[in-house]
């Protein structure tokens, strides 16, 4: 009879990594680790892995733009006035 894991990989792609976050958000990997430490990123640890709920990320997203986004939806309104 085959033994079946407790966990399939299924629920984990509702979690993401630090590395996965490098991805997403404008920080290093110490710099996420370092917002994790300060509770400024909630995330759970499971041995050795730390993982980020990706809902929690999606929020994050929606109330902090990208830097990166954010400056060049500044950069167009300038050059809009300007123009104008």
């Amino acid at each position: 009879m085959p033994v079946q894991p407790l966990l399939s990989e299924e629920p984990m792609k509702d979690f993401l990594t630090p590395r996965d976050l490098m991805d997403v958000l404008p920080y290093s990997y110490e710099g996420i680790l370092d917002m994790i430490t300060r509770g400024e990123l909630p995330a759970i640890k499971i041995g050795q892995r730390i993982l980020v709920k990706r809902e929690v990320i999606e929020n994050l997203a929606q109330t902090h733009p990208h830097p990166a986004n954010a400056t060049k939806r500044h950069s167009r309104e300038k050059t809009r006035a300007q123009r104008k």
